[in-house]
């Protein structure tokens, strides 16, 4: 039983924790000149959970490759998927005392605070503070960041992937073993987010926290290669409406990276919408699926090859879902509603997609909407 629960000890589903190490260690002083490493492997959980070849309940995370993991789950690997990381925070450890000893505890120290307001934590939760640095534990980052996903997960998780879209850099796409690496990086606390996955992926992962370094399993030395094996899904969504997550929001996007949310349904998915995927870079966006079916009629020219969503409403989430699923999408057209609603969901929707660097055009129906429009055109006939 215990060789079966340390097989299974790399295989965490929610590798947000993984290198986020206990507060209290002996582990000795870190290696500050040395360079660390971060390696992912992708494999079909929902496969190998239908398989029984993976169980979250018997998962423990260390950070280490097993190669008896890697052998049990070959075939399950995902090849193309690309993971984006960005360094957030520095890492330094202190020493306390505890039960009569000292120990070594870590902190990691954040100069700006957009990610740290995005998972609910502000300055006045920092361990300590020094020369415009907030130094936090890794247990308080931790809860932080479960919780906020718990709270408010595709907000937190879209607002997590701006800060790295806007910052970091990607890695290699995975190979054929699932296999991923990137080297010689700076020491730190990084943030990684899913940024592109093949057509069959239909939920990438929650956005995850890794200590470089991080201690081993025992807490005596320090790890400077880590591995993490990130969860996704594979299959076939539903297409359900799209909502805010809470019923009291108001809708409106502020422009703050927290605040990305609208139109409330209940027992609905928010990433997922009723849509068309193309071939092009292009994605037009409805309020509804009859505007989205009547504007084709109007220009077909091209459907084929276009993208399209309906918002079932006014929320930016299916929108930034169709990006996250088709990263060559690069110019989006916002074809909502032409009224006092459908103009205040653009103007939101256009400030967070630029500052996502995406091309943004405005495109309005004569009438109230494209059914409008098209009904006009055919003598008030839908």
């Amino acid at each position: 039983m215990k060789k079966t629960k340390r097989l299974w000890a790399l295989l965490l589903a929610m590798v947000m924790a993984l290198g986020l190490i206990t507060t209290a260690f002996a582990a000795p002083t870190i290696d500050s000149g040395r360079k660390a490493s971060l390696s992912l492997y992708k494999y079909d959980i929902t496969a190998a959970s239908a398989d029984g070849a993976w169980d979250a309940a018997s998962c423990v995370s260390t950070g280490v490759q097993d190669d008896a993991v890697t052998d049990k789950l070959a075939k399950y690997a995902i090849q193309g998927v690309e993971f984006s990381y960005l360094r957030v925070a520095s890492i330094s450890t202190y020493s306390q005392r505890e039960n009569g000893q000292y120990k070594v505890g870590v902190l990691y120290g954040f100069a700006d605070d957009a990610v740290l307001q995005a998972i609910g934590l502000g300055k006045a939760d920092a361990y300590k503070r020094g020369n415009g640095v907030f130094y936090f534990t890794s247990d308080k980052l931790n809860k932080a960041l479960a919780d906020a996903l718990a709270d408010n997960a595709t907000t937190v998780k879209n607002a997590l992937e701006i800060a790295v879209r806007n910052g970091g850099k990607a890695m290699p796409e995975t190979d054929e073993t699932g296999h991923s690496k990137v080297g010689g990086l700076e020491q730190g606390l990084y943030l990684v987010v899913e940024t592109r996955v093949p057509e069959n992926v239909t939920s990438t992962c929650n956005p995850f926290f890794v200590s470089l370094p991080m201690t081993t399993i025992d807490g005596k030395d320090w790890n400077y290669d880590v591995t993490v094996y990130p969860k996704n899904q594979t299959g076939s969504p539903d297409l359900e409406k799209t909502v805010r997550e809470d019923k009291n929001s108001t809708g409106k996007n502020t422009g703050s990276l927290t605040d990305i949310a609208d139109g409330y349904v209940e027992s609905s998915d928010l990433k997922h919408s009723f849509h068309k995927n193309g071939t092009d870079r292009s994605l037009y966006v409805f309020e509804a699926p009859i505007d989205l079916l009547s504007h084709i009629t109007l220009y077909p020219a091209g459907w084929l090859e276009h993208s399209y969503v309906a918002c079932c409403g006014t929320s930016i989430q299916p929108v930034l879902e169709r990006l996250r699923q088709n990263p060559k999408l690069d110019t989006v057209y916002l074809c909502l509603d032409n009224d006092e609603a459908g103009e205040d969901a653009c103007d939101g929707m256009l400030d967070t997609l630029e500052d996502m660097g995406y091309d943004v055009e405005r495109l309005r129906p004569e009438g109230k909407d494209w059914n409008d429009d098209l009904r006009a055109k055919r003598g008030g006939h839908g």
